[in-house]
Protein backbone atom coordinates (compact mmCIF):
# COMPACT_ATOMS: atom_id res chain seq x y z
CA UNK A 1 0.00 0.00 0.00
CA UNK A 2 0.83 3.50 -0.85
CA UNK A 3 0.08 7.18 0.43
CA UNK A 4 0.51 10.19 -0.83
CA UNK A 5 -0.70 13.57 0.39
CA UNK A 6 -0.65 16.66 -1.28
CA UNK A 7 -2.12 19.62 -2.77
CA UNK A 8 -4.12 20.06 -5.79
CA UNK A 9 -3.97 23.93 -6.48
CA UNK A 10 -4.48 25.32 -2.40
CA UNK A 11 -7.12 22.19 -2.09
CA UNK A 12 -5.35 19.12 0.24
CA UNK A 13 -5.63 16.00 -1.16
CA UNK A 14 -5.16 12.23 -0.80
CA UNK A 15 -3.96 9.65 -3.12
CA UNK A 16 -3.77 5.91 -1.75
CA UNK A 17 -2.93 3.14 -4.04
CA UNK A 18 -2.73 -0.56 -2.95
CA UNK A 19 -2.95 -4.23 -4.40
CA UNK A 20 -3.88 -7.52 -2.36
CA UNK A 21 -2.80 -11.10 -3.10
CA UNK A 22 -5.37 -14.15 -2.35
CA UNK A 23 -5.09 -17.78 -3.16
CA UNK A 24 -7.59 -20.07 -1.88
CA UNK A 25 -7.39 -23.74 -1.91
CA UNK A 26 -10.83 -25.56 -1.14
CA UNK A 27 -10.78 -29.41 0.24
CA UNK A 28 -14.77 -30.94 0.47
CA UNK A 29 -14.93 -33.85 2.34
CA UNK A 30 -18.24 -34.98 2.17
CA UNK A 31 -20.62 -38.32 3.86
CA UNK A 32 -22.29 -39.61 1.18
CA UNK A 33 -24.65 -42.92 0.42
CA UNK A 34 -22.42 -45.33 -2.01
CA UNK A 35 -24.43 -46.93 -4.60
CA UNK A 36 -23.68 -50.52 -5.40
CA UNK A 37 -26.28 -51.79 -7.96
CA UNK A 38 -29.51 -50.82 -9.47
CA UNK A 39 -32.75 -53.30 -9.18
CA UNK A 40 -35.38 -53.41 -11.84
CA UNK A 41 -38.76 -53.38 -9.71
CA UNK A 42 -41.03 -52.44 -11.62
CA UNK A 43 -42.57 -51.43 -15.02
CA UNK A 44 -40.39 -48.54 -15.17
CA UNK A 45 -39.09 -48.44 -11.64
CA UNK A 46 -35.38 -49.27 -11.30
CA UNK A 47 -33.88 -48.57 -7.49
CA UNK A 48 -30.37 -47.62 -6.76
CA UNK A 49 -29.41 -50.29 -3.71
CA UNK A 50 -26.91 -47.92 -1.26
CA UNK A 51 -24.79 -49.53 1.45
CA UNK A 52 -23.40 -47.33 4.58
CA UNK A 53 -21.81 -43.94 3.40
CA UNK A 54 -18.16 -42.97 2.74
CA UNK A 55 -16.05 -39.90 2.41
CA UNK A 56 -16.01 -38.93 -0.97
CA UNK A 57 -13.13 -35.93 -1.90
CA UNK A 58 -13.25 -33.04 -4.08
CA UNK A 59 -10.65 -30.04 -4.50
CA UNK A 60 -10.49 -26.48 -6.33
CA UNK A 61 -8.15 -23.97 -5.91
CA UNK A 62 -7.88 -20.25 -7.28
CA UNK A 63 -5.66 -16.72 -6.72
CA UNK A 64 -6.24 -13.33 -7.36
CA UNK A 65 -4.41 -10.11 -7.57
CA UNK A 66 -6.80 -6.77 -6.06
CA UNK A 67 -5.77 -3.87 -6.73
CA UNK A 68 -7.62 -0.13 -5.02
CA UNK A 69 -7.08 3.10 -5.88
CA UNK A 70 -8.75 5.72 -3.54
CA UNK A 71 -8.56 9.84 -4.46
CA UNK A 72 -9.74 12.47 -1.92
CA UNK A 73 -9.57 16.58 -2.61
CA UNK A 74 -11.40 18.83 0.37
CA UNK A 75 -12.82 21.62 -1.61
CA UNK A 76 -13.24 24.00 0.73
CA UNK A 77 -13.05 22.79 4.85
CA UNK A 78 -16.61 21.61 4.66
CA UNK A 79 -16.86 19.52 1.23
CA UNK A 80 -14.65 16.90 0.09
CA UNK A 81 -14.88 14.87 -3.43
CA UNK A 82 -13.49 11.28 -3.37
CA UNK A 83 -13.20 8.59 -6.11
CA UNK A 84 -12.20 5.28 -5.98
CA UNK A 85 -11.65 2.25 -8.09
CA UNK A 86 -11.36 -1.10 -6.67
CA UNK A 87 -11.41 -4.90 -7.32
CA UNK A 88 -13.38 -7.13 -4.91
CA UNK A 89 -14.44 -10.98 -4.47
CA UNK A 90 -17.40 -12.72 -2.81
CA UNK A 91 -16.86 -16.00 -2.24
CA UNK A 92 -19.18 -18.81 -3.40
CA UNK A 93 -22.16 -20.22 -0.37
CA UNK A 94 -21.35 -23.63 1.21
CA UNK A 95 -23.79 -25.12 -0.34
CA UNK A 96 -22.58 -24.69 -3.55
CA UNK A 97 -18.93 -25.75 -2.69
CA UNK A 98 -19.55 -28.75 -0.54
CA UNK A 99 -18.08 -31.72 -2.59
CA UNK A 100 -20.62 -34.71 -1.71
CA UNK A 101 -22.78 -36.22 -5.01
CA UNK A 102 -25.85 -37.31 -4.50
CA UNK A 103 -27.78 -39.80 -6.66
CA UNK A 104 -31.51 -40.09 -6.63
CA UNK A 105 -32.72 -43.57 -5.72
CA UNK A 106 -35.44 -43.61 -8.33
CA UNK A 107 -33.78 -44.35 -11.62
CA UNK A 108 -35.27 -44.96 -15.42
CA UNK A 109 -35.09 -46.52 -18.37
CA UNK A 110 -32.52 -43.95 -19.81
CA UNK A 111 -30.75 -42.94 -16.43
CA UNK A 112 -31.08 -41.51 -13.45
CA UNK A 113 -30.65 -38.07 -11.68
CA UNK A 114 -28.27 -36.82 -9.13
CA UNK A 115 -26.75 -33.08 -7.67
CA UNK A 116 -23.35 -32.20 -6.75
CA UNK A 117 -21.52 -29.41 -5.73
CA UNK A 118 -18.40 -27.95 -7.03
CA UNK A 119 -15.62 -26.81 -5.10
CA UNK A 120 -13.41 -25.38 -7.48
CA UNK A 121 -16.30 -22.35 -8.42
CA UNK A 122 -14.67 -19.17 -8.46
CA UNK A 123 -15.74 -16.01 -6.45
CA UNK A 124 -18.29 -12.96 -7.69
CA UNK A 125 -15.52 -11.03 -9.29
CA UNK A 126 -16.37 -7.38 -9.32
CA UNK A 127 -14.67 -4.26 -10.67
CA UNK A 128 -15.93 -1.32 -8.86
CA UNK A 129 -15.86 2.29 -9.58
CA UNK A 130 -17.26 4.70 -6.74
CA UNK A 131 -17.94 9.15 -6.78
CA UNK A 132 -18.87 10.60 -4.02
CA UNK A 133 -19.35 14.16 -2.68
CA UNK A 134 -19.70 15.19 1.08
CA UNK A 135 -20.49 18.25 2.58
CA UNK A 136 -20.08 18.79 6.18
CA UNK A 137 -22.38 22.02 7.40
CA UNK A 138 -22.40 21.17 11.23
CA UNK A 139 -21.38 19.62 14.23
CA UNK A 140 -22.04 16.21 13.52
CA UNK A 141 -23.97 16.89 10.36
CA UNK A 142 -23.56 16.05 7.07
CA UNK A 143 -25.07 15.60 3.62
CA UNK A 144 -23.76 13.05 0.99
CA UNK A 145 -24.38 12.17 -2.57
CA UNK A 146 -22.65 9.31 -4.39
CA UNK A 147 -22.61 7.28 -7.52
CA UNK A 148 -21.11 3.50 -8.12
CA UNK A 149 -20.96 1.07 -11.48
CA UNK A 150 -20.31 -2.48 -10.51
CA UNK A 151 -19.05 -5.22 -13.50
CA UNK A 152 -19.72 -8.28 -11.67
CA UNK A 153 -18.29 -11.70 -12.81
CA UNK A 154 -18.79 -15.62 -11.94
CA UNK A 155 -22.57 -15.25 -10.67
CA UNK A 156 -23.51 -19.13 -9.97
CA UNK A 157 -26.12 -20.43 -12.01
CA UNK A 158 -26.92 -24.61 -12.65
CA UNK A 159 -25.65 -26.52 -15.45
CA UNK A 160 -25.87 -30.05 -15.91
CA UNK A 161 -23.66 -32.74 -16.44
CA UNK A 162 -23.84 -36.56 -17.59
CA UNK A 163 -21.74 -39.36 -15.88
CA UNK A 164 -21.79 -42.84 -14.67
CA UNK A 165 -20.98 -42.62 -11.12
CA UNK A 166 -20.19 -46.25 -9.64
CA UNK A 167 -20.30 -47.96 -12.63
CA UNK A 168 -23.40 -49.14 -12.15
CA UNK A 169 -24.98 -51.97 -14.80
CA UNK A 170 -28.42 -50.95 -16.00
CA UNK A 171 -30.37 -53.72 -16.03
CA UNK A 172 -32.77 -51.90 -18.69
CA UNK A 173 -29.98 -51.78 -21.00
CA UNK A 174 -28.51 -54.77 -21.71
CA UNK A 175 -28.22 -58.13 -23.36
CA UNK A 176 -31.30 -59.44 -21.51
CA UNK A 177 -33.18 -56.48 -22.71
CA UNK A 178 -32.23 -56.83 -26.16
CA UNK A 179 -32.93 -60.64 -26.50
CA UNK A 180 -36.66 -59.99 -25.26
CA UNK A 181 -37.09 -56.98 -27.29
CA UNK A 182 -35.72 -59.76 -30.33
CA UNK A 183 -37.87 -62.22 -28.93
CA UNK A 184 -41.28 -60.72 -27.69
CA UNK A 185 -41.43 -58.32 -30.59
CA UNK A 186 -42.09 -55.57 -28.10
CA UNK A 187 -40.57 -53.15 -25.95
CA UNK A 188 -43.20 -52.92 -23.27
CA UNK A 189 -41.48 -52.72 -20.27
CA UNK A 190 -44.21 -55.58 -18.41
CA UNK A 191 -43.45 -58.03 -21.61
CA UNK A 192 -39.51 -57.81 -21.01
CA UNK A 193 -39.76 -58.29 -17.53
CA UNK A 194 -42.07 -61.46 -17.95
CA UNK A 195 -39.63 -62.77 -20.70
CA UNK A 196 -36.34 -62.54 -18.28
CA UNK A 197 -38.70 -63.58 -15.76
CA UNK A 198 -39.66 -66.90 -17.51
CA UNK A 199 -36.46 -67.28 -18.88
CA UNK A 200 -33.48 -66.46 -16.13
CA UNK A 201 -35.42 -67.56 -13.17
CA UNK A 202 -32.43 -69.38 -11.66
CA UNK A 203 -29.82 -66.49 -12.43
CA UNK A 204 -28.79 -64.71 -9.25
CA UNK A 205 -29.28 -61.58 -10.53
CA UNK A 206 -33.24 -62.57 -10.58
CA UNK A 207 -35.38 -62.52 -7.96
CA UNK A 208 -38.95 -63.73 -8.25
CA UNK A 209 -41.07 -63.14 -5.86
CA UNK A 210 -44.53 -63.78 -7.01
CA UNK A 211 -47.64 -63.15 -9.62
CA UNK A 212 -49.17 -59.99 -9.56
CA UNK A 213 -52.96 -58.85 -9.68
CA UNK A 214 -52.24 -58.24 -13.36
CA UNK A 215 -51.34 -61.52 -13.97
CA UNK A 216 -47.66 -61.28 -14.74
CA UNK A 217 -44.69 -62.17 -12.73
CA UNK A 218 -42.95 -59.75 -9.64
CA UNK A 219 -40.01 -59.37 -8.56
CA UNK A 220 -36.16 -57.42 -9.08
CA UNK A 221 -33.72 -58.16 -11.98
CA UNK A 222 -30.58 -56.62 -10.70
CA UNK A 223 -28.05 -55.20 -13.08
CA UNK A 224 -25.13 -57.55 -14.51
CA UNK A 225 -21.65 -56.08 -14.38
CA UNK A 226 -19.88 -57.02 -18.25
CA UNK A 227 -23.28 -57.56 -19.59
CA UNK A 228 -25.29 -54.48 -19.04
CA UNK A 229 -24.23 -50.91 -19.81
CA UNK A 230 -23.11 -48.39 -16.59
CA UNK A 231 -25.89 -46.18 -16.36
CA UNK A 232 -26.03 -42.80 -17.15
CA UNK A 233 -26.91 -40.01 -14.47
CA UNK A 234 -27.87 -36.12 -15.46
CA UNK A 235 -26.04 -34.55 -12.15
CA UNK A 236 -26.97 -31.02 -11.79
CA UNK A 237 -24.08 -28.86 -10.55
CA UNK A 238 -23.61 -25.02 -9.89
CA UNK A 239 -21.44 -23.33 -12.16
CA UNK A 240 -20.03 -19.57 -12.76
CA UNK A 241 -22.60 -19.03 -15.91
CA UNK A 242 -23.31 -15.05 -15.54
CA UNK A 243 -22.41 -11.60 -15.53
CA UNK A 244 -23.85 -8.72 -14.89
CA UNK A 245 -23.60 -4.34 -15.05
CA UNK A 246 -24.81 -2.81 -11.33
CA UNK A 247 -24.88 0.81 -11.23
CA UNK A 248 -26.51 3.42 -8.96
CA UNK A 249 -26.73 6.35 -6.38
CA UNK A 250 -26.80 7.09 -2.96
CA UNK A 251 -27.91 9.63 -0.76
CA UNK A 252 -27.40 9.89 2.79
CA UNK A 253 -28.14 12.88 5.37
CA UNK A 254 -27.09 12.90 9.45
CA UNK A 255 -28.41 15.99 11.14
CA UNK A 256 -27.70 16.88 14.68
CA UNK A 257 -30.47 19.17 16.51
CA UNK A 258 -28.09 21.66 18.09
CA UNK A 259 -26.42 20.61 20.96
CA UNK A 260 -28.95 18.40 22.21
CA UNK A 261 -27.88 15.07 21.81
CA UNK A 262 -30.95 14.32 19.17
CA UNK A 263 -30.84 13.28 15.86
CA UNK A 264 -31.59 11.68 12.53
CA UNK A 265 -29.97 9.77 9.98
CA UNK A 266 -31.48 9.14 6.79
CA UNK A 267 -30.33 7.34 3.48
CA UNK A 268 -31.43 5.99 0.46
CA UNK A 269 -29.87 4.11 -2.05
CA UNK A 270 -31.52 3.55 -6.34
CA UNK A 271 -29.41 0.24 -8.01
CA UNK A 272 -30.01 -0.76 -11.21
CA UNK A 273 -28.91 -3.82 -13.63
CA UNK A 274 -28.24 -4.40 -16.96
CA UNK A 275 -30.19 -7.99 -16.20
CA UNK A 276 -34.22 -7.86 -16.11
CA UNK A 277 -36.66 -10.71 -15.24
CA UNK A 278 -39.61 -11.07 -17.16
CA UNK A 279 -42.81 -12.93 -15.35
CA UNK A 280 -44.13 -13.66 -18.73
CA UNK A 281 -40.83 -16.00 -20.01
CA UNK A 282 -41.42 -19.90 -19.08
CA UNK A 283 -37.44 -20.41 -20.12
CA UNK A 284 -34.70 -20.55 -17.45
CA UNK A 285 -34.10 -16.54 -16.69
CA UNK A 286 -30.75 -15.60 -14.66
CA UNK A 287 -31.89 -12.86 -11.64
CA UNK A 288 -29.84 -11.05 -9.27
CA UNK A 289 -30.94 -12.05 -6.05
CA UNK A 290 -31.71 -9.49 -3.30
CA UNK A 291 -30.89 -6.67 -5.63
CA UNK A 292 -33.58 -3.45 -5.28
CA UNK A 293 -34.33 0.01 -4.19
CA UNK A 294 -33.93 0.35 -0.27
CA UNK A 295 -33.76 4.11 2.51
CA UNK A 296 -33.60 3.76 6.09
CA UNK A 297 -34.68 6.33 9.06
CA UNK A 298 -33.12 6.27 11.78
CA UNK A 299 -33.89 8.35 15.41
CA UNK A 300 -31.65 8.62 17.93
CA UNK A 301 -30.20 10.40 21.09
CA UNK A 302 -26.52 10.59 21.59
CA UNK A 303 -25.02 12.67 24.53
CA UNK A 304 -22.81 13.36 27.73
CA UNK A 305 -23.47 9.26 28.86
CA UNK A 306 -26.13 8.32 27.02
Amino acid sequence: QYNWAFDVGNMPANFRAGARYEKTKVTSNALVPIATQILWGGTNEFNIVFADPDFTELKGDYNYILPNFDFNVSVTDNVILRASYSHTIGRPGWGDIQGGQTLNALVRIDGGTGQQGDPGLLPLESKNVDFSAEWYYGEGSYLSAGYFHKNVDNYVGTTQITQTPFNLPHPGQGEWYEEAVAATGSTDPQLIREYIFQTYADDPAVNVTGVGSNGFLTGTIAGREGADPASTFDILVPANQDSAKIDGWEFALQHMFGESGFGIIANYTVVNSNLGYNNAELNDQFAIEGLSDSANLVAFYENYNW
